[in-house]
């Protein structure tokens, strides 16, 4: 999910974000299911909001066509609350009707720490609600321009879903597509070095 807030040197973020969206999709293998959110103060999805899509080939270069085309938000400011719980919704619903299969559910956050004040209250309910089995991680990547001083809902999903925060302030913005693929690379094997992977069927990309 990346944000299209109106922000901290905003052009020059959104461009930031765009590339480490980018490399984190040519990241994904076959056996991988993903979408890809844009938001302020609603949420729009790649492939709709209804379910995940296996990362084919095609499908992935789709994604890449329309990261590319994303474009900044008048609005300054997000609702958290409306993303995640769209993003939770669509995977669910992959889940229920087979069309994707998981052992774990990440979910990626390329943002910046302005969201509206309700999100501290809901989001904790919707990450209680959803993440009954502890399948979840979230871990979040914040474009801060100013300084480290982010919100601290970011820190609490992380906390909640076993994953973390990142904060990338605009000294570091040259690095940070790399820097986000290699944070997520070794999280994620460090987070699954001792699971049980359960493969989907094999296909013809």
């Amino acid at each position: 999910d990346i944000s299209r807030s109106n922000k901290y040197d905003a052009t020059t973020r959104l461009t930031r974000q765009k590339e480490a969206a980018l490399l984190l999709l040519e990241s994904l293998n076959y056996w991988s299911f993903f979408n890809v959110g844009f938001y302020t103060d609603d949420a729009s999805f790649f492939a709709g909001d209804s379910k995940l899509l296996r990362a084919t080939s095609s499908n992935k270069a789709s994604a890449v066509a329309y990261i590319n085309g994303l474009s900044l938000d008048d609005s300054p400011y997000v609702s958290l609350e409306t993303t995640l719980k769209t993003t939770l919704d669509m995977i669910e619903a992959s889940e229920s009707d087979g069309s994707s299969t998981f052992c774990h559910s990440l979910v990626v956050f390329l943002a910046t720490d302005h969201n509206d004040i309700s999100s501290s209250h809901t989001v904790p309910k919707l990450i209680d609600e959803y993440d009954s089995e502890g399948n979840l991680v979230i871990m979040s990547f914040i474009f801060n321009f100013e300084s480290y001083i982010v919100d601290p809902l970011y820190e609490e999903m992380g906390c909640r879903t076993d994953g973390f925060q990142h904060i990338i302030t605009s000294s570091a913005y040259d690095d940070s597509s790399s820097l986000v693929v290699q944070q997520y690379s070794a999280f994620l094997a460090a987070t699954l070095q001792n699971e049980n992977v359960r493969f989907s069927e094999i296909y013809q990309d």
